[in-house]
């Protein structure tokens, strides 16, 4: 049985020769590099790898092997340090590598 009210849709099909790029979109994601005078090839070589610069609690567990019980332990005793940004406890990352290689020892 049919419900009332929906429809089948057909998938849309795009063709790329059709569209245009809009105008909030980078130079060089379309095929016009004129104002970079850089050829696209060049453009795309390299990946961007962007780093974080602070980490929430799970991410900074996981990335650091510890559990997030000790990271809270540190953050309370005052070795590592923390900060609130809306509901999310941040720890930066530079603190978090101060505080691994600062314990290694013991």
């Amino acid at each position: 049985m049919k419900q009332r009210g929906t429809k089948t849709r057909k998938p849309v099909e795009l063709d790329p020769s059709k569209m245009e790029p809009s105008s909030d979109t980078a130079p060089f994601a379309t095929s016009n590099t004129s104002k970079l005078n850089v050829p696209r090839d060049d453009i795309l070589a390299e990946p961007i790898h962007l780093q974080r610069l602070a980490l929430r609690m799970n991410d900074a567990a996981l990335c650091s092997g510890l559990s997030r019980g000790s990271l809270y332990k540190a953050i309370n005793s005052g070795a590592l340090k923390s900060y609130r940004c809306g509901g999310r406890r941040l720890i930066l990352t530079a603190d978090l590598l101060t505080f691994i290689t600062g314990n290694s020892g013991g």
